[in-house]
């Protein structure tokens, strides 16, 4: 129920309504809070019907993950998301938060019914060569942000794929979230902060891992890593083989615990994967500085050692993640590009405007070469349903996490999912597929191969806590496997800068703290 009609004029005068925008709002039956931001922002608000709508819903990288919002509204500054907050919380308006939508969980970085808030529009980016500090607006792409740091001659520990909005990590620099320097955000209320190690110390450190439980972060602002002879960055590709595989596994565990420790300017993704029921393995490599006469960093020797079908190297900052800008069928056409598909001995699959789905799960284990090993099995065998598939891709990737990223993480104020500080690796599966009928295969694969994975690693005592943010299916317990007392820390800060609890309540989808 909206508030008493005399009470809703008041609070809309109040916030800088004309009387006439007050008497066409406040006799509303419904959707009090979007046309108050359309009266306020005329050009920032989309409603159904219109064509900037349907763009703006499709903006989403699955197809499973799109809803039909109310209205979405695009606020260009950290004072139009304030008076967005003001709007939903006096009205009790549900809404979503969307950075690059890049989430598959339904109704995460969208909304059936309600607002749906997109920072695509706070996308100012400035470099302060005197202090060194990135500023980055919460609605840029990493793309964006290293093409536009290119001529400075630094950059930002960043994501590996250029269309997205979210973290990653630097095995040399820790975790991305190590190196904000002071966040911007609005928090209930409509309070404009600023959260840093000097300046509301717990919030910052709550942003490092506690979801959408605090407010809508408005800026970044980022230390930076000098570059000056440029970056490298490289893909292998193979043909599947058993002995392939084997080899493949031995030259990443090798990587993770030796290579890494002698240059941890290098980072590694190792993939196995399926295009239907063609296999293949593909290694992305990248380090923080260029090779002189066109090589490789030694750290990659044992993977250039297994001969791969196709491979490039040396390439600029903006390069390594591939795509400035989300393809109008979503990330899945990234899957597909023509190199891709070539690379992968696949045909092509569908137009890359279809939209196509995708899923998201995943662990972290110790590091532990027979575990690795078994893994890779379990992924082929729970994954057979793709052989009878048109138009699909699933992959298994394992990534690196060094016990000295940990170490520099701690050393930086820490995170708080609480890392334990030894050798880790970063297991996530990111499938994508075009037909509707493939959802019910398609996920409950996912959720059986998981499970097994996670059965395995626990009876081999490898298994660890935390839940990787990023990648992680919408039923996992993300913020409970941070441990009792940081999520005891957690909740107790949230109540503190969410009084009103706005963001357990109102906010729809993330991991949330007091989880139902």
């Amino acid at each position: 129920m909206p508030p008493p009609t005399e009470q809703v004029a008041t609070f809309l005068a109040s916030i800088g309504l004309t009387p006439e925008q007050v008497d066409g709002v406040k006799n509303r039956q419904s959707q009090h809070a979007e046309y108050t931001l359309a009266a306020l922002f005329p050009d920032a608000v989309d409603f159904p019907g219109t064509s900037a709508y349907s763009q703006s819903i499709s903006v989403n990288w699955s197809a499973l993950a799109r809803r039909n919002a109310s209205a979405v509204f695009h606020p260009s500054s950290a004072e139009q998301v304030a008076k967005a907050l003001q709007l939903v919380e006096f009205f009790g308006q549900e809404f979503a938060v969307r950075g690059g939508g890049h989430s598959p969980n339904p109704g995460w970085a969208s909304i059936e019914g309600g607002l749906l808030i997109s920072t695509d529009r706070l996308n100012t980016l400035h470099y302060d060569e005197a202090a060194d500090v990135m500023s980055i607006g919460a609605g840029n792409r990493w793309g964006m942000v290293y093409k536009y740091l290119e001529k400075f001659g630094v950059l930002v520990t960043g994501g590996h794929s250029a269309p997205v909005a979210a973290w990653d990590r630097s095995q040399a620099y820790g975790w991305s979230c190590d190196n904000v320097l002071n966040f911007e955000i609005v928090v209930s209320g409509g309070k404009i902060l600023n959260a840093s190690k000097t300046e509301n110390s717990e919030l910052w450190w709550a942003l490092k891992g506690g979801s959408n439980n605090f407010g809508i972060v408005t800026r970044l602002d980022m230390s930076t890593i000098p570059i000056p002879n440029g970056v490298w960055g490289g893909q292998l590709v193979h043909e599947w083989s058993p002995e392939l595989q084997r080899k493949t596994i031995e030259a990443h565990y090798k990587f993770s615990l030796e290579c890494i420790a002698a240059d941890p300017g290098c980072e590694s993704i190792t993939e196995w994967g399926k295009v239907g029921p063609q296999k293949y393995i593909q290694n992305v490599l990248s380090a923080d500085r260029n090779v002189p006469g066109g090589g490789h960093p030694e750290a990659f020797d044992d993977f250039f050692a297994l001969n791969p079908q196709i491979q490039a190297g040396n390439c600029k900052a903006s390069e390594l993640a591939a795509h400035d800008e989300v393809p109008e069928g979503g990330h899945a056409s990234i899957y597909f590009s023509e190199d891709t598909r070539q690379a992968r001995n696949s045909e092509v699959l569908v137009s890359p405007l279809t939209p196509y789905r995708s899923s998201m799960l995943c662990l972290i284990t110790k590091t532990d070469l027979d575990f690795l090993q078994e893994a890779v099995n379990i992924f082929y065998e729970e994954y057979k349903v793709t052989d009878e598939m048109k138009d699909c891709n699933v992959c298994l990737n394992i990534s690196p996490i060094a016990a000295k990223t940990i170490r520099i993480s701690n050393e930086r104020g820490g995170t708080a999912p609480g890392w334990a500080e030894e050798d880790q690796s970063l297991l996530f599966m990111d499938n994508v597929w075009l037909h509707a009928e493939d959802d019910e295969g398609m996920l409950q694969s996912g959720k059986r191969c998981i499970a097994r994975l996670r059965e395995v690693a626990k009876a081999r005592g490898v298994l660890m806590p935390q839940i990787w943010m990023n990648n992680s299916d919408s039923d996992d317990d993300v913020i409970g496997s941070y441990g009792k007392e940081n999520w005891t820390k957690l909740r107790n800060i949230s109540i503190k800068y969410d009084p009103k609890r706005t963001f357990q309540n109102l906010c729809v989808g993330g991991y949330k703290i007091e989880r139902e």
